[in-house]
């Protein structure tokens, strides 16, 4: 007799739900920052398995356990933490000698959240960071295990292939953003707003000048549409309940585009209320999308002086290679 075979939509379902979960019982339970650190370490899991295989999905789960870890462990000394956040630049750009910074894209998102959060458990800087880096290890597994329950097989993805010298512009321009916002970070007490300063910088960023200026306008613009989404949707409906289950939807949403490779604002588009809808009340949700635009803004800002600063020495030297792009 053969063996039921569950259908891909029921699979499907099972997964969100199960990756979903940790993070929405966290946060039920009181343990926002928990909730937060689960809730992005699935949707980190969800994009690397999406973009590259189980193996290497696995080790980006690990990659963002560690990040978040040291990231709390470290906030108190704030040099130490801005070079936690420069040697994360650095391993994330070197991941594009494989083609697959992508994939560990969330590593240095889960440690601008989780360097934002407040204390969760005790006063013990580390017991926190030990806390948090292993909700993110434990959530962000679940996609990457579970997906077989959707397809055994996953497509084989063609792997960009970038030259040594771009690979090392890349990560030294992701250092050196990154070192920049996690001390504005800390040093201003930016809380949420540097949290999103930092994601707002790991995805504009890119291994050559022009895409990294045309990420930051469709960011900017699919940012802007999600933020009037996010206010329409906590204006209009009254039970915040509801909030966490839009929001996932919307995060599935932004997870399927992304695997169809559709065009990143409309990523930005959904991803932007999915993760504000987690923050759970009305004024919560109204203080988050104001956060997320406003750094998105700034980040954007950041990104373009830089962009001006070295745009005639990568001008040159694609010059000098023969190169039309830079």
């Amino acid at each position: 007799m053969t063996p039921f075979r569950a259908p891909k939509l029921t699979g499907l379902i099972v997964v969100l739900v199960a990756t979903m979960s940790p993070g929405i019982l966290l946060s039920t339970f009181g343990m926002a920052a928990a909730g937060s650190a689960a809730s992005l370490g699935a949707i980190g899991g969800g994009i690397a398995i999406v973009s590259t295989t189980r193996r290497h999905a696995a080790w980006v789960s690990v990659a963002m356990g560690i990040a978040a870890f040291l990231a709390v462990s470290t906030a108190s000394v704030l040099f130490v933490t801005v070079g936690v956040f420069v040697l994360i630049g650095i391993f994330v750009g070197a991941m594009n000698v494989k083609g697959m910074s992508a994939a560990f894209v969330f590593v240095p998102i889960c440690a601008g959240f989780a360097l934002t959060q407040p204390s969760v458990l005790t006063q013990s800087a580390f017991l926190n960071g030990l806390f948090l880096g292993l909700v993110t290890l434990g959530a962000s597994l679940i996609p990457v295990f579970l997906v077989g329950l959707v397809a055994k097989t996953l497509p084989v993805r063609p792997v960009p292939e970038f030259s040594r010298n771009v690979v090392i512009g890349y990560a030294v321009n992701l250092a050196l953003l990154l070192g920049i916002t996690s001390f504005l970070t800390v040093h201003y007490a930016l809380n949420h707003l540097g949290a999103w300063l930092i994601l707002t910088i790991a995805v504009i960023v890119q291994p050559s000048l022009q895409a990294t200026w045309t990420k930051g306008i469709q960011r900017a613009g699919g940012t802007l549409l999600g933020f009037f989404i996010a206010v329409g949707v906590a204006g209009s409906i009254p039970v915040p309940g509801l909030f966490a289950l839009i929001g996932n939807l919307f995060i599935v949403l932004a997870l399927v585009g992304n695997a169809q490779k559709r065009p990143y604002w409309q990523y930005a588009m959904f991803l932007t209320p999915g993760i504000v809808l987690l923050d759970g009340t009305n004024e919560s949700i109204l203080a988050t999308a104001d956060d997320r635009l406003l750094a998105t803004f700034i980040g954007a800002l950041i990104c373009l002086v830089v962009l001006m600063i070295e745009r005639p020495f990568y001008k040159a030297a694609a010059a000098k290679a023969g190169a039309v792009s830079y």
